[in-house]
């Protein structure tokens, strides 16, 4: 197994990194809880730019606590990438009222779950640790400590892996993704406790870092935002499969992604040689945005062919100032290989609430008027 401290320590080269930790939890008492929890920075200093997402998913009663935290600071270096797109793309008059609509719905979003920290957030290398806003992870002598709180439940997990965790080769992924690195668990076990309630579970961790072109990048000399569908596949036979397919958020056309496979006899980077097509849709009731909540995964490199569909009412919308995060639990049935295979994992639908179509700008401008009257 993988040290856990060459894990998370931070990359201090590249000036946006995350570590994401997304599952299931069980509960003595019978019930279970689906969980995610996002650290983002953005460069690295004593005082770091910082966003936090936590959700937990209680799924008998389906209630969805969330909350977002933010620090002035990465409002400010997402409004940098905002006049980097206006710059070339609206005239500057628009460019000054967007930001300033950006920065009042940032602040203005308290009753979504958004709070705007007073302070920037401190990463500590070695023996890493991050503990900001209510928030808390850390290296451990047994494995990753993990604390967080949610509607006034206090989660107290560790984290220990199960599998070796990916490495995948830079040349795997596509360089105008502006993705350094990219490392992830599939199957991390977790014990703990919740309000001192005894817990157990199993997550898959994420790790990615590299510069701010995985969102905003240069596209025939024209700024594009870029958005990203994720799927996190475990299935029943062992295996485990990750598929990163990018987006331009303004065509919709989706670019050359990457992925990684894990079986038995290790991991194994997946070329952009794979399709994954929308076949059905939400509007979700809580962002009012419309998500492609149904896919067939088809990695032909592998002989893998999937059908994937979000779990009915499982939405998890985690987002941040405009909206932009939605995630899901799956269930996974299909084929491998010519056997048939089932198993669960996780979606992350990413920009789908950027304003950028006619619809989107409606809602944009609505909430910018209401924050206008509802925060001073």
């Amino acid at each position: 197994m993988d040290d856990v401290s060459s894990v998370l320590v931070p990359h201090a080269a590249s000036p946006v990194e995350w570590w994401y930790v997304e599952g299931r939890l069980a509960l003595a008492d019978g019930t279970t809880r689906a969980i995610m929890i996002a650290v983002f920075r953005g460069p690295l200093r004593a005082e770091t730019p910082a966003m936090a997402f936590v959700a937990v998913h209680e799924e008998a009663s389906r209630n969805v606590h969330r909350r977002s935290v933010i620090s002035p600071g990465m409002i400010a270096f997402m409004e940098d990438a905002i006049n980097r797109v206006g710059a070339r793309e609206l005239p500057d008059v628009m460019l000054r009222i967007g930001k300033h609509a950006f920065r009042r719905i940032a602040r203005a979003r308290a009753a979504d779950g958004l709070v705007v920290a007073a302070t920037e957030a401190t990463f500590v290398p070695s023996p890493f640790h991050f503990e900001w806003q209510g928030i808390e992870l850390r290296e451990d002598k047994t494995g990753i400590a993990l604390r967080f709180e949610a509607a006034g439940c206090v989660y107290d997990l560790t984290l220990h892996p199960d599998a070796p965790w990916s490495d995948l080769p830079r040349q795997a992924i596509p360089v105008n993704l502006g993705i350094a690195g990219y490392r992830s668990c599939p199957r991390v076990s977790v014990s703990g406790d919740a309000n001192g309630a005894a817990l157990t579970g199993s997550v898959w961790f994420d790790r990615q870092w590299g510069d701010e072109s995985q969102i905003v990048s240069v596209l025939d000399e024209r700024v594009v935002l870029n958005g990203w569908d994720w799927f996190a596949i475990n299935l029943e036979n062992g295996v485990d499969l990750m598929l990163y397919q990018p987006r331009n958020l303004r065509s919709g056309a989706s670019m050359p992604g990457f992925g990684t496979l894990w079986t038995s006899r290790g991991w194994q980077p997946l070329g952009a040689e794979f399709s994954a097509t929308p076949f059905a849709h939400i509007r979700s009731r809580t962002t009012g945005h419309r998500y492609p909540t149904a896919w067939g995964l088809d990695v032909p490199e592998v002989g893998i062919a999937l059908r994937i569909n979000a779990e009915a009412n499982g939405e998890i919308p985690v987002y941040g100032p405009m909206g932009w995060n939605w995630q899901s639990p799956v269930n996974v049935e299909g084929s491998m290989n010519g056997d048939a295979v089932k198993g669960s994992g996780w979606l992350e639908l990413n920009g789908y609430g950027y304003p950028l179509a006619a619809r989107a700008q409606l809602r944009f401008w609505t909430a910018y008027l209401r924050s206008l009257f509802t925060h001073r």
